[in-house]
C-alpha cells in the first residue's frame, strides 16, 4: 500500500481530499481559538474528528486498526455476493 505522501503526489483525488481536509481542520481550529477554547482542547477536538478519539494513544491505535483493516480488505478477493451482483448487472438483470 503506498504511503500517504506518494498517494498525494500521484493521485489527484487523494491530493484534493487531503488538501480539503487540511483546510477544514485549520478552520475548525481557528473557530475554536476565536471562541476562546484552549490549545489542549482544540487538539483533542481535531484528534476526535480525524481518529474518533481525543486521546492520542487511542487515536493512534484506531488509525493503526484502520490501516490493518484496509490491508486485509485490499488483499481479500471479492465476495461471491459482490461477484454475483456485478455479473447480474453486467448481464442486464437477475439471472436466477
Amino acid at each position: 500500500m503506498p504511503s500517504a505522501e506518494k498517494a498525494a503526489a500521484f493521485d489527484p483525488i487523494h491530493h484534493h481530499l487531503t488538501h480539503w481536509l487540511d483546510q477544514m481542520l485549520h478552520l475548525v481550529d481557528v473557530v475554536l481559538e476565536d471562541e476562546g477554547v484552549t490549545t489542549e482542547t482544540r487538539q483533542r477536538v481535531v484528534r476526535g474528528i480525524l481518529y474518533g478519539s481525543p486521546n492520542p494513544a487511542d487515536a493512534e491505535m484506531r488509525a493503526a486498526q484502520r490501516d490493518q483493516l484496509a490491508d486485509i480488505l485490499e488483499a481479500r478477493p471479492p465476495s461471491s455476493v459482490v461477484l454475483r451482483d456485478a455479473t447480474e448487472q453486467w448481464l442486464g438483470g437477475e439471472q436466477r
